[in-house]
């Protein structure tokens, strides 16, 4: 039997990590032999104990920015890939060109995992180029929308496998039930919540900008933006500047 190899260099805060969790724990209850390889080992405590971790080398990368990460996860991909004889599959959900180009040098199958549209990767031709030569070599490509698949297809010449976000619903009830002490949301108003990151990929500004426009024609609208704190500063200027704070 092969062993499946998932790779995943850097693993962060954010609708991507959870399916990793959901999907990765998932196949340990179904394969017996699963490696996965990444430079985030403070995340092990989150996978099932069946899964194999294989970066304990690299252990101080985890703080590193993502090339730094992609770098030496791929070092740690070719030693697995020798190490098994290349009796493997890869499961990429990360660095998936990387992983395309490590799977045909050493010729074994490969099926990667798409989470964000190819309009927001790039806008440079000449990688859009490589883009297109390297994910006609995947065996399988897999996306997380019907909409997505279509941008995928006609940019890339490409057939890609929808199969969508998986969902752990029992913890979604059990954290619906949870009452909140902070009562933000007052009687009267159209209460609006966006959860998300905040990275620029999410575009919160737009929505600030939007709710400007509504809440100047004189509408009760209350808006809660739930995300890890990235790129907040600005976000906190735009809403000062435009005196969005409900008092």
């Amino acid at each position: 039997m092969k062993r499946l190899i998932i790779f995943n260099p850097s693993i962060e805060d954010g609708g991507v990590e959870k399916n990793l969790y959901l999907i990765t724990n998932y196949l340990a209850d179904k394969i017996s032999k699963i490696t996965l390889v990444t430079s985030s080992v403070s995340k092990k405590k989150l996978f099932s104990k069946k899964i194999k971790f294989s970066s304990s080398y690299f252990n101080h990368f985890d703080n590193f920015g993502r090339l730094s990460k992609y770098f030496f996860c791929i070092i740690i991909l070719v030693y697995n890939i020798i190490k098994y004889n290349r009796n493997v599959l890869i499961f990429s959900f990360q660095a998936n060109i990387y992983a395309i180009i490590i799977a045909k040098l050493f010729n074994i199958k490969i099926v990667t995992r798409s989470n964000t549209s190819p309009l927001g990767w790039t806008k440079n031709n000449i990688k859009q180029k490589i883009f297109k030569f390297f994910f006609k070599k995947a065996d399988l490509i897999i996306v997380n929308s019907f909409q997505f698949k279509k941008q995928m297809d006609r940019m890339y010449n490409i057939k890609t496998k929808v199969i969508l976000n998986p969902f752990n619903f029992d913890l979604i009830m059990n954290q619906s039930k949870k009452k909140l002490k902070d009562n933000f949301f007052k009687k009267n108003y159209l209460k609006l919540i966006s959860v998300g990151r905040l990275v620029d990929q999410k575009d919160h500004m737009t929505i600030l900008k939007a709710l400007n426009i509504v809440l100047k024609k004189k509408k009760k609208i209350q808006l809660i933006i739930i995300g890890k704190v990235k790129k907040k500063k600005n976000l906190n200027n735009y809403i000062i500047d435009n005196n969005l704070i409900f008092i």
